[in-house]
């Protein structure tokens, strides 16, 4: 009988363990950081948040540090994706 109680305590561990990394609790693959850019005017990381400029530019959209250096790329884009 407590062999049965042992098994079944290693079946629950094991399973616990599955789950917590597969869906992040443990810091597994579940678990995702800050996105993050790079600002094509200053090539500083930008923390990409609901209120970062951005600015597409032939399909593609970019963040910026703050809303001049989106106004200096929309002037001459082409300047700073060389």
């Amino acid at each position: 009988m407590k062999k049965i109680w042992l098994t079944i305590a290693a079946i629950l561990i094991i399973l616990i363990l599955f789950l917590g990394f597969s869906t992040g609790w443990f810091g597994g693959k579940g678990e995702k950081g800050p996105k993050m850019a790079v600002c094509p005017v200053c090539k500083m990381k930008v923390l990409v948040t609901e209120t970062t400029p951005t600015y597409v530019f032939k399909g593609k959209t970019y963040y910026f540090m703050n809303e001049e250096h989106k106004n200096i790329f929309v002037e001459e884009p082409e300047r700073f994706l060389k």
